[in-house]
């Protein structure tokens, strides 16, 4: 019997003793979710469900997805869809991600051309109808790996591209163009998804505010986009900083810009953020073992003080394990090789049972 197949089984058979109990999702809230771009493994999926994680962010990335112009490989997107769904986790995914076919001249830009907006559409229309409501997914091949009494757990929200205000997005523009060209691929985006699931909900692109001096400029821009308004009802935000004040400011800042656009009432995610468990460093969002718990447990109980003021919905930490030590992931920032509540080899971190004290009891 091969890994994958165990894998399968041993997840089915946790699903159905988890949900064997009419009162198992009584109480579920997707209040706390994890964002992990790097695979998991059944480890993970079984840790996730011992914290209670009900909803997993991940890339659906269009250079995976469609390789070739028309032609779709959906086996890595159906194995961790199902794998999540299976167990109660809700698949939130973020989806970008340019093929070289598409022109664009880059995997991290989005598709500004005429011919690669529509072709993005397609895409879009593609897996919102595999993965949405009544998706065909969630029939034959859901069934067929999880068995015919599985509950479908369908995609309800679709993050549109991540940090479209940094430099490698649109490379050469100023923060205003930026916002004017990602204004339009979030209308582009809402008018293909909605025609195959009316009722899902389009969420901006966590706009990183950290890292970016113009960030609030880019979405006081954006909101100058014809409409705009009307093609999305989330917002988001990766409110990464050094210390919970900064993050708590960032935030107010975030919502500022949006009461001023008479927004007030569109809800926000949190789609990012972390502290990582390295050594404490110049950037300060490395702060330890002890200090990466002591600061998820501060900076969750600011965020749950403040959250009906800022209309806080979802919180997703980054992320759920360290990925491997050297990798090109966990050296793409200061924290991004610790930032995970268990290490790469799957040992917990004091982090986790912060998290953990948390989860136990969410919020609706």
């Amino acid at each position: 019997m091969g890994r994958a197949t165990r894998i399968s089984i041993a997840l089915t058979g946790l699903a159905l003793a988890l949900f064997a109990a009419p009162t198992a999702q009584a109480a579920r809230s997707e209040f706390y979710g994890i964002t992990q771009p790097q695979s998991l493994d059944g480890q993970d999926f079984f840790g996730m469900v011992a914290a209670k994680v009900h909803t997993d962010r991940f890339p659906l990335q269009w250079n995976v997805v469609e390789p070739s112009k028309n032609s779709f490989d959906w086996s890595e997107t159906d194995e961790l869809v199902g794998n999540l769904a299976v167990l109660g986790i809700r698949p939130a995914p973020f989806v970008w991600g340019s093929p070289g076919w598409a022109g664009t001249g880059n995997v991290q830009r989005p598709p500004v051309s005429t011919s690669s907006r529509t072709a993005w559409q397609v895409f879009l229309k593609a897996v919102v109808a595999r993965y949405g409501p009544g998706g065909s997914y969630w029939g034959t091949p859901y069934h067929q790996r999880f068995g015919a009494g599985a509950t479908p757990l369908p995609v309800q929200s679709w993050q549109i591209w991540n940090e479209p205000n940094l430099k490698f997005s649109y490379p050469g523009t100023t923060y205003k163009q930026k916002a004017q060209k990602y204004g339009q691929l979030v209308q582009i985006s809402h008018t293909a998804i909605r025609a195959k699931d009316s009722h899902a909900r389009i969420v901006l692109a966590g706009i990183t505010t950290q890292k970016d001096p113009d960030a609030f400029n880019f979405l006081n821009s954006l909101y100058s986009v014809r409409r705009i308004k009307d093609s999305f009802e989330v917002a988001a935000q990766h409110p990464y900083a050094s210390t919970v004040p900064k993050i708590k400011t960032a935030i107010q800042h975030f919502r500022s810009v949006m009461g001023n656009h008479g927004d007030k009432a569109t809800p926000l995610w949190i789609t990012e953020f972390a502290w990582g468990s390295g050594p404490p460093d110049s950037a300060g969002i490395n702060k330890g073992l002890n200090g990466q718990k002591q600061a998820l447990t501060s900076s969750f109980n600011m965020l749950l003080a403040n959250r009906n003021a800022w209309n806080l919905q979802r919180v997703f930490w980054f992320l759920w394990r360290d990925p491997a030590p050297g990798s090109d992931f966990a050296n793409g920032c200061s924290f991004c090789g610790t930032a995970g509540l268990v290490a790469n080899n799957h040992n917990e971190k004091p982090a986790l049972s912060a998290f953990k004290s948390f989860t136990q009891n969410p919020p609706p």
